[in-house]
């Protein structure tokens, strides 16, 4: 593909991106109307309520594991995204900040023909993982509301009195409904709380991509200068002047994402755990399961775990690219270079810290917390296996 269709592709990427986060209010305009600042109270209010009427299931079949378990993962699932939200929007001033300064830099490397198409080239790998990801969250919440809607239409179908309605989600309301018109307003609610899931999850986890890659596309960038400096360049010290702005301003950008995206990536970490915990713990104790309800677990499944993969996944890559650019540095030979504005400046840049992203200041975003995440899943779900067995 050549390098114009690719950088036509990003611009495409990113006017998608903006257009689901604008769905739910949380893309960082500079000028918001009252929708776009009413719309995360939405979401975030949709979510609580469906958070409580599932925990108030879970509460009281907390006996039947198999049923307390359908509803947990859920609940996590929906305060999960809740947090999503009042993240976003809590820091949406300082979101307007790190917009601002990563498009400035992105735009700028794109601009310049001579790195343009290595930068362009690791794009295609956060795009793949962003699609493969928006599916699975897509598929995960249509076959939510489908499943439902199929068994009830099915009914009517075959004539079944009296018809057994079905819920979105697993949930006892502080009212009863039997049909008519409270279940239908149910049912509505549950639907939409589910898709707000999916323009949330979608806008909030593949901008974290995007703003992993324009800070690596950056350090890609700056990289590239250090490695072919000249001793004959006239703007030599100017070039390097502006890398050790360029890398302080990237440490404030690294700076806003662990304040917006600490508690998200802490809380998934755990949560995550447990949606898959249980998700395979319905799969082993179903024993006929249909092709609709493994259609419904293995999308949930997959989109929790695509979730999860992809900021472990962007952590590393950030850190493989601070790691290069340390390594650019050291190539410039600049101890036996006798520039004292050279050295100072490449002193300041070898005495920050490096771009990494740390969860809440004790662990760092890596490719490791992926596999511990996976580790724990597993241990919880013989956990649940002892505890069904001591009880049967």
């Amino acid at each position: 593909m050549a390098t114009i269709d690719k950088l036509r592709e990003y611009r495409s990427f990113i006017r998608i991106l903006k257009k689901m986060s604008l769905c739910v209010g949380l893309w960082p305009v500079t000028e918001t109307n009252k929708l776009q600042r009413l719309l995360p109270t939405i979401g975030f209010i949709s979510c609580a309520m469906a958070s409580y009427v599932i925990m108030n299931f879970v509460l009281i079949y907390h006996a039947d594991i198999p049923a307390m378990t359908s509803g947990l993962g859920l609940a996590g699932s929906y305060m999960t995204t809740a947090l999503k939200i009042f993240c976003v929007d809590y820091n949406r001033e300082i979101l307007k900040v790190l917009h601002a300064t990563l498009d400035r830099f992105i735009d700028k490397v794109l601009n310049e023909s001579t790195i343009r198409s290595e930068v362009l080239n690791k794009f295609s790998t956060f795009r793949k993982l962003s699609v493969a990801f928006t599916c699975f969250v897509f598929s995960s919440v249509t076959a939510h509301i489908l499943a439902p809607m199929f068994h009830m239409i099915s009914q009517l179908i075959r004539q079944v009195e009296p018809i057994e309605y079905a819920s979105v989600i697993p949930a006892v309301y502080p009212w009863t409904s039997s049909g008519g018109l409270l279940f239908c307003c149910e049912f509505v609610f549950e639907s939409l709380s589910a898709y707000v899931i999916f323009f949330v999850a979608t806008s909030v986890n593949v901008r974290f991509l995007v703003y992993i890659y324009q800070i690596s596309g950056t350090l890609t960038a700056m990289s590239y200068q250090l490695t072919n400096l000249q001793d004959n360049d006239d703007d030599y010290d100017a070039i390097v002047r502006e890398c050790v702005k360029n890398y302080v301003s990237l440490l404030e950008c690294c700076g806003i994402i662990e304040t917006i995206y600490g508690p998200i990536v802490l809380w998934m970490a755990g949560t995550s755990a447990i949606v898959l915990c249980t998700d395979i713990f319905r799969i082993s104790t179903t024993d006929d399961p249909s092709f609709g309800f493994l259609c419904v677990i293995i999308a949930y499944m997959g989109a929790e775990a695509m979730q999860t993969f992809m900021c472990a996944w962007a952590g590393s890559v950030l850190t493989t690219e601070s790691e290069k650019f340390a390594e650019a540095i050291y190539a410039s030979n600049w101890a036996g270079s006798g520039r004292i504005k050279f050295m100072s400046s490449i002193l300041i840049m070898v005495t920050q810290r490096p771009l990494v992203i740390t969860v809440c200041h004790f662990s760092t975003v890596s490719i490791d917390m992926f596999a511990k995440i996976l580790n724990t899943a597993v241990s919880y779900f013989f956990l649940l296996r002892t505890m069904q067995d001591k009880t049967s």
